[in-house]
């Protein structure tokens, strides 16, 4: 159509009028901020055809007419037409760029509107525009996602992620928020989702190796409250959530709160633990037909943006979750030697669990001119939690009983900032910037009134620098390097320094609009976790024992990756194949000692590498049926010189499907994840398969129900370690039995609309485009 009339601008503009004449240059944009190539720009006098053109494929136009007022016109299928006089002099004139929005018809109650391709790359992300039947269909906002190609969405626990990455993190517009907030969006209000996968050198000291960045429509003049509630029939599990939202052109300021709990006072749980040692098997079987597991879950979090000017954003998030947990469990059983019956026994675990984090972080960005920009995070975490646990056992035949009364005492503290500077030239984007992360965890406890202690500072500085953009229209790149320096220090005890350099980089290239190709490099740190450096003997009954050990230095991980996507309007298929290669890997070291003991630790490998190949998809099979999955396996090698244990290759594999249906007021989610059975350093573990089925209805706007089905398959966990030497073997096996049908509602009450709008400069991690600042 757009080149239908282009011809009739040169059929009906004839001989040329002498007179002044001028240059005339401007941009056609989506209300995304996106170029629209093939746009028609048109000037009329009198309701005649002066002159014309097609914008180009970054949706610019230049042209030569004569000086005078026109009244320019500027269309394309789909939007609606744009009309606007101007007044052209004798010099050059830079038109504003103009903003094309979305057309929508509506019919019989019906509103259909002119959808984008669903699936887009753009550089080193995949873009998925979410259907209008999408939007309309799905009842929160997690429905949603789980439409989105190369993410791991679980519906159950509200989570989601990036597949094959780590460590992945929520924006929402390009803001980190913590993963709650996505609760507080609404499906109408979501427009696309970007998922970036290896990110540039800013996240590396951090291992953010997965970014999902929600874009919404711009949220103003509003106010909107949420309430949501789903429960069990027998009142044992489920949620209460709550939201409020006001947002005025400036300003925005939102209040989330969300209360999980679990309380089970019937459970059935086996233990069967067979140890073979120095030519005796002893057996060890216990059972709970009834135990009481109470958990709740307090979330509060509140966010305030604010738009200083139009060059200047801030943002304020605080945090507070409060976790109180009981578990009372009484078991009976008996130990065997070599199949004879040494004794009864008789055991009871009580544990009360108080936990409190909180958090505040604050982000700060200012763009000085088209060029440079500065941006700052800081944030500030903390948590007190205390513990206290008994195990007492007795039993017959002499059996002198064991007891473990342990109370823990754990504190932590960390603060983390940075700051970012970047300067676009060109196609081409320069960052740099400067972290600093500084935590301190400080553990107290005492077991059988004997003390039991453990200090642990890090400080952490880290300096970066990198470089990206286009080579040419299909080659797009990344580069960067960052130095890492860290000093901890263990009870004042074990000090250790850490140097190192983390590259990082990425060489994509697009062989047509449907197909790209890219490649990745980068090198992530990983530190001990601070459990697995505590040195001290904890004791869940007489035969197993777990410790950590501070004596653990980090690891570097070097990953190499190969990426394939291939996308049309209804299928997007996406494969990887990569290698890591890592030193001094920290893995589990598990043992019999002398006294038949088993013995769980935590000890550095001397290499430890694996390939793997992950493959995902994604198809359309009807209008409104989706079917995604995911496939992976992975080939993992360890080599140790001094741990026999560490010495052994062998194949895992991870395998989920998932399928969506969404049809008019209704919609449904159908996903099964299986677990194989997978070898580890010391034997194999199986864990059962899980499966579950959630359906939703759209009474109306303002309310929704959902129901859901979760069914464990039963849970039998089998574990077996072997000494070193392969000749004795410890066997756990545990069988529990769940499954949960959920019933809920959701009533949403707004006032004010939310719209589309152009974007104005802002960004927080993209190296490839713009974004709004104010689109909260």
């Amino acid at each position: 159509m757009n080149k239908i009339i282009v011809i009739l601008i040169c059929l009906f503009s004839f001989g040329k009028i002498y007179a002044q004449q001028t240059t005339v240059k401007g941009t056609v944009l989506t209300e995304q901020n996106e170029a629209l190539p093939g746009a028609a720009v048109v000037f009329l006098q009198q309701d005649s055809l002066v002159a014309g053109l097609m914008a180009d494929k970054k949706g610019r136009f230049s042209l030569q007419i004569d000086t005078g007022t026109y009244l320019m016109q500027v269309s394309f299928l789909g939007f609606n037409t744009y009309e606007k006089p101007v007044r052209l002099l004798a010099d050059k004139q830079n038109l504003e760029p103009v903003i094309l929005n979305s057309k929508a018809y509506e019919l019989d109650e019906t509103v259909v509107s002119a959808d984008k391709m669903q699936y887009e790359v753009l550089g080193d992300q995949l873009v998925y525009n979410v259907p209008s039947r999408i939007k309309k269909t799905s009842a929160n906002a997690y429905q949603v996602l789980t439409h989105v190609p190369s993410l791991l969405v679980n519906l159950d626990e509200r989570s989601l992620s990036v597949i094959g990455s780590s460590y992945s993190i929520i924006m929402v517009n390009n803001i980190q928020r913590d993963s709650r907030y996505v609760s507080m969006l609404r499906p109408e209000d979501i427009e696309k989702v970007e998922v970036i996968r290896n990110p540039s050198i800013r996240f590396a000291s951090k291992n953010i190796d997965g970014i999902i960045n929600i874009v919404t429509k711009k949220i103003t003049n509003m106010q909107r409250g949420d309430v949501g509630l789903e429960l069990n029939p027998e009142m044992e599990y489920g949620y209460m959530d709550a939201s409020y939202l006001y947002a005025s052109d400036k300003f925005n300021i939102s209040f989330y709160g969300n209360d999980f709990f679990f309380n089970e006072d019937k459970r059935d749980i086996t233990l069967f633990r067979e140890s073979r040692y120095e030519g005796k098997t002893t057996q060890t079987h216990k059972h709970v037909d009834e135990s009481q597991y109470k958990m709740n879950n307090l979330y509060l979090t509140t966010s305030m943006d604010y738009v200083v000017s139009p060059k200047t954003f801030m943002t304020l998030d605080l945090q507070y979750t409060g976790i109180p947990e009981r578990i009372d469990r009484p078991y009976t059983g008996y130990v065997k030697e070599n199949d004879v019956h040494l004794y009864d026994l008789n055991a009871s675990e009580y544990s009360n669990t108080k936990s409190h984090r909180y958090g505040v972080s604050y982000y700060w960005q200012t763009q000085f001119n088209e060029k440079n920009m500065l941006n700052l995070e800081a944030k500030y975490a903390g948590s007190r939690k205390r513990l206290s646990n008994i195990y007492e056992e007795s039993g017959t035949n002499g059996y002198s009983g064991y007891l473990n009364n342990r109370l823990d005492k754990n504190n932590q503290n960390a603060v983390d900032g940075q700051l970012n500077y970047s300067y676009k030239f060109g196609d081409h984007r320069f960052e740099s910037g400067y972290r600093f992360y500084w935590e301190s965890d400080d553990f107290n406890g005492q077991v059988n009134n004997m003390p039991d202690q453990m200090q642990y500072k890090e400080f952490r500085n880290y300096v970066y620098a990198g470089l990206s953009g286009k080579l040419h229209p299909k080659w797009s790149y990344r580069i960067g390097v960052g130095y890492d320096f860290v000093n901890t220090d263990i009870s004042k005890i074990v000090k250790n320094d850490y140097q190192e350099f983390t590259p990082n980089a990425h060489l994509g290239y697009a062989i047509n609009q449907s197909q790209n190709i890219s490649i990745d490099f980068s090198r992530n740190r990983t530190s001990p976790a601070f459990s697995n450096l505590n040195p001290n003997r904890n004791y869940t009954d007489t035969t197993r024992v777990y410790y950590g050990n501070p004596y653990l230095t980090p690891y570097y991980t070097n990953s190499l990756r190969l990426n394939y996507q291939l996308f049309k309007s209804r299928f997007f298929i996406m494969g990887t194949l990569g290698y890591q290669n890592v030193n001094d890997y920290i893995t589990r070291y598990e043992f019999l000692d002398n006294t038949g003991v088993y013995n769980i630790t935590f000890g550095n490998t001397g290499r430890y590498s694996n390939a793997y190949f992950n493959l995902n998809f994604s198809v359309n099979i009807l209008e409104g049926w989706k079917v995604m999955a995911n496939g992976s396996v992975r080939y993992n090698m360890y080599e140790d010189e001094e741990v026999e244990q560490f010495n052994k290759n062998f194949w895992s594999a991870s395998f989920w499907a998932m399928t969506m249906l969404n049809y008019k007021k209704f919609s449904a989610n159908f996903s099964c994840f299986p677990f194989f059975r997978t070898p580890t350093l010391t034997g194999y573990t199986k864990v059962g398969t899980e499966s579950s089925i959630r359906a939703s209805y759209m009474l109306n706007q303002t309310i929704s129900f959902t129901a859901g089905f979760r069914y464990l398959i039963p849970l039998k966990y089998k574990f077996e370690t072997y000494t070193n030497d392969y000749t004795d073997v410890t066997v756990d096996k545990m069988t529990d039995r769940s499954w949960r049908f959920m019933v809920g509602v959701n009533i949403s009450l707004q006032k004010g609309k939310s719209k589309n709008r152009p974007q104005k400069s802002a960004k927080q991690y993209n190296d490839s485009r713009t974004i709004s600042i104010q689109n909260y």
